[in-house]
């Protein structure tokens, strides 16, 4: 599908946007060396998936098994919109929107939704960028104090998300996501302090709100707020396409697409929420343990075979 190297580098771009919500919003949540940790973790995951060449196509049950877990995953993350917009009512209609809009973009086509992901990334790290680079001049050295930070189930889960998109084929983003999401951690409680940031509920959104530039105070929370909404619509066109061929990847594609939609979506109206720990852990086992340990039987057993 991502195969040519045009289309290597559109699946690196989308996959890039797509991680740029999630990145930020767990990474401002937690100290730089959990952030530091969990990064390394998940580059060796993903490296050790490509040295050891792991299949890019599951098995019939791997594939069942993989397709009804991301129908929990997609509905986690459609909770996690609620936090781009603190104290909005009614957030159950964002979410649900940006699934539909989501769903139609890849029944539009794989590399159609890639495209349009694509287009939207220099706008969102733009846009973030602008508010890291405001907010550098006032750090404070004594809130960077390294500080081991256990609440880092989510960020776990973010990072993970190019593991998950494994079947797309290798990418090359994987420095610029650890290197942006040291970033925003070093950023968030180097202005505001790890213990405010433990006390709020977005911290880059409160980030964005007391930030000025040369003198100017800039009140961007509304921009932050719309970013990471189109940020997490780029990440649910991603899944939703993952989700869709863990299911069936050739034939009846459209179909599984708004099947798939429409079970994530009622998930997620039902309130059904795994514990953040079992998630993670979850994520780790079926899309790197379960593939890497089915890749060694396969060569086991044509070693044996000879």
């Amino acid at each position: 599908m991502f195969n040519e190297a045009n289309n290597k580098k559109l699946h690196s771009s989308w996959l890039l946007a797509a991680l740029v919500a999630p990145v930020t919003q767990t990474a401002s949540n937690c100290s730089w060396p959990s952030v530091a940790l969990v990064a390394v973790l998940c580059l060796v995951i993903n490296y050790g998936m490509e040295k050891l060449q792991v299949e890019r196509t599951t098995g019939r049950w791997v594939g069942a098994i993989q397709w009804l877990w991301m129908l929990l995953v997609i509905s986690e993350f459609m909770h996690w919109v609620m936090y781009c917009w603190p104290n909005y009512e009614n957030y159950h209609v964002v979410p649900v929107a940006l699934l539909l809009l989501a769903a139609y973009a890849v029944s539009k086509g794989t590399k159609t939704a890639a495209r349009a992901g694509s287009a939207l990334k220099a706008a969102l790290l733009s846009l973030f960028g602008v508010i890291l680079f405001a907010g550098i001049r006032e750090v404070h050295l004594e809130n960077l104090k390294p500080v081991w930070q256990m609440q880092t189930a989510h960020l776990i889960t973010a990072m993970l998300i190019p593991v998950m998109g494994f079947r797309y084929g290798a990418w090359n983003g994987k420095r610029k996501v650890i290197g942006y999401a040291l970033g925003v951690s070093v950023i968030t409680a180097g202005v505001m302090s790890l213990a405010y940031v433990r006390m709020v509920e977005a911290p880059f959104y409160e980030l964005s709100r007391g930030i000025s530039i040369f003198g100017t105070d800039l009140r961007l929370e509304s921009l932050v707020a719309a970013g990471m909404t189109l940020g997490y619509y780029v990440l649910l066109s991603y899944l939703i396409g993952i989700t869709a061929d863990a299911w069936e990847p050739e034939k009846h594609r459209v179909r599984s697409i708004w099947i798939s939609a429409l079970f994530a979506g009622l998930v997620f109206i039902s309130g059904m929420r795994l514990n953040s720990r079992l998630l993670a852990i979850g994520n780790l086992v079926i899309w790197s343990v379960i593939p890497i340990l089915k890749n060694i039987g396969k060569n086991m057993k044509l070693v044996l075979d000879k």
